[in-house]
């Protein structure tokens, strides 16, 4: 666990709220360890390696974790009023997280991602609402192409990928469906990570080897998802060693992994 928070035995409304806020938390950190300690990593840190990184380890993703966890357990529900004051809280976080790390980006994109479903948690909206809830909510994001032109998202989209504002503004529909899917397949956590490559346009990849890269990366993993579980194992290896030839990271495929772990554990205890 990266941390427990600590609740009452009352039953005070504040009290409901913290217990409810504690599952919520839970469920990230278990999914968060989880996604450390994948046997492959396709370029990103493990309990074992680095991947192709060089100015991040384990530990400091191990304490990035327990960062985003603390903040999210103590983030004022205010927050949670409007995309407005949702955005400041998160820049707000984000700016304490460069400072734990140093300056280093470990965890940016899935700390903008889960604030997104940390505000649909607090404000109670039901599972069958999310998608829509959670679209309406973040339309603001559109104007970010255009006042945001060079950030890395706004080049991936005119890039013709599917960057990381389009999973918020389509309602996470894409992080759903594979939700569904992966409590339908019961996948191993490989057999995930290899669907999320194959099915993610993930900027990080494309930001370190370009487009020819990134189509590689996904229609070699589909390829893998073909073969049997045994064959798989070998095929993964391989395809793990291209990012790490290539000085390749999935990043975003990590996020959306911890994510998918996340929500699929929190889906029966949803409203």
């Amino acid at each position: 666990m990266y941390l427990s928070v600590p609740g009452s035995s009352s039953n005070s409304p504040v009290d409901c709220r913290t217990s409810s806020l504690k599952i919520f938390i839970a469920a990230l950190e278990n999914a968060l360890t989880a996604e450390l300690l994948r046997n492959l990593s396709f370029g990103c840190v493990n309990s074992v390696s680095s991947g192709c990184h060089t100015d991040m380890d384990f530990q400091l993703f191990q304490q990035s974790g327990r960062f985003i966890c603390q903040e999210l357990a103590t983030m004022p529900q205010t927050a949670a009023a409007s995309f407005l004051t949702l955005r400041q809280a998160g820049q707000d976080c984000e700016q304490r997280l460069l400072q734990l790390t140093g300056g280093v980006n470990t965890q940016k994109g899935l700390l903008f991602l889960v604030l997104f479903l940390w505000q649909a948690w607090v404000s109670n909206t039901s599972w069958a609402a999310l998608s829509e809830h959670i679209s309406n909510f973040a339309q603001d994001l559109q104007k970010d192409y255009v006042q945001m032109p060079y950030s890395r998202s706004s080049l991936s989209h005119r890039a013709g990928l599917a960057d990381i504002r389009h999973l918020p503004l389509t309602g996470f529909r894409p992080l759903l469906n594979t939700v569904k899917l992966y409590l339908q397949s019961d996948w191993s956590d490989l057999q995930l990570t290899l669907y999320l490559i194959a099915t993610t346009d993930d900027t990080t990849t494309f930001k370190r080897g370009g487009l020819e890269k990134l189509r590689y990366v996904q229609q070699t993993a589909g390829q893998i998802l073909l073969l049997t579980a045994e064959e798989q194992i070998k095929a993964a290896e391989d395809l793990n060693n291209y990012y790490l030839s290539n000085n390749l990271s999935s990043g975003g495929v990590a996020d959306l992994f911890s994510l998918t772990k996340c929500l699929a554990e929190l889906k029966d205890q949803w409203l």
